[in-house]
């Protein structure tokens, strides 16, 4: 029964955000420039996250869940409700509202970030259902370390560089970028750190931190990145930004292809 419960009650919950998604994306307001960009990226970002989920849970989560669509729907709603249902929360943690800077000021560069985290938060909780395990809880408690980490990682960048401000105010679509990068890269690590066969909690806590220290250094390598890049006005495009976030994002996918199978 408290199995049924869960498993109603996230895929209402569900439901309900990814309408409540689909609003935010399509509702007509009083933008008169780029609309449709910004609603198309935030669209994308819900069916890449998706995507995502369904690949990881059809493919290598615990052997009582892969086959069974009972367990892939409550996962992958549970996962939903995770990303999307904290937006909100990703946007206090680097100051960029969903409301507020991209539906209000047609910020395309802050949608740019927010799908950026959309998907790093997406990579984060998948890491937490790779592997066999007894049960949702211990889900929930690897993809709160992963999470953890990008909110951290978010944070630590927001506060010690102007990005933020360069985002909001300047509408910088290159910082936009390169701060996506590394919650993207942070994601991938963060989430390949709690990945694995569930084996206690102080397990998982040590496989946390001896896989997933780079997510210090990719905090570390952003906020240097972001103190010595030029404003929006000074550059010469978004080409530099984008080779960063190639870089960002490929050597944490180098780096959990290296790692090998948990």
């Amino acid at each position: 029964m408290d199995l049924e419960f869960f498993h109603v009650f996230f895929i209402v919950g569900a439901a309900v955000i990814i309408v409540w998604w689909l609003v935010v994306c399509f509702r007509p307001g009083n933008e008169l420039v780029r609309a449709r960009d910004w609603r198309l990226l935030l669209f994308a970002a819900l069916l890449v996250s998706v995507a995502i989920l369904l690949y990881v849970l059809t493919t290598w989560a615990s052997f009582d869940v892969i086959r069974d669509p009972y367990y892939i729907t409550g996962y992958a709603a549970l996962g939903i409700v995770w990303v999307f249902g904290t937006v909100s929360w990703l946007g206090a943690f680097t100051d960029i509202r969903l409301n507020q800077d991209v539906r209000a000021h047609n910020n395309f560069a802050a949608a740019t970030l927010i799908a950026c985290l959309t998907t790093a938060t997406t990579l984060a909780y998948s890491g937490g259902n790779i592997g066999n395990g007894p049960g949702r809880y211990v889900v929930v408690f690897s993809a709160l370390l992963s999470t953890a980490a990008v909110y951290s990682v978010g944070f630590a960048v927001a506060t010690a560089t102007e990005s933020e401000e360069r985002i909001t105010i300047d509408h910088d679509l290159g910082a936009a970028i390169r701060l996506g990068g590394a919650m993207i890269a942070t994601g991938l690590v963060a989430g390949r750190a709690v990945a694995g066969d569930w084996v206690s909690v102080g397990a998982t806590v040590a496989d946390f931190i001896r896989f997933g220290w780079p997510v210090v250094l990719i905090g570390m390598v952003a906020v240097t990145v972001e103190r010595i890049m030029p404003p929006a006005y000074l550059s010469a495009g978004i080409l530099r930004s984008l080779a960063i976030f190639a870089v960002q994002v490929g050597a944490a996918t180098i780096y959990v292809a290296n790692l090998g199978r948990w």
